[in-house]
């Protein structure tokens, strides 16, 4: 399915709904070069880094905790 700037799909049945996509503009992409991204690349690297080692500790404390609940 190709919509141009304007365009609006027909139905689009799904598991979780019914979809109308509507095409508000439609833009050839850009080719750009590494000094142009550098810093939105850095910025990838270190949050999925980040991500990763707060995931591990996340880990490590559910599986040292002691939980204990009270029963009422």
């Amino acid at each position: 399915m190709t919509l141009l700037g304007g365009d609006v799909s027909d139905p689009i049945v799904d598991s979780d709904g019914i979809h109308i996509v509507v095409m508000n503009e439609r833009r050839a992409p850009q080719l750009l070069d590494y000094d142009a991204v550098r810093t939105r690349v850095w910025a990838d690297i270190k949050t999925e880094a980040q991500e990763k080692i707060k995931n591990a500790t996340y880990r490590y404390l559910r599986g040292k905790a002691d939980i204990l609940t009270a029963d009422s």
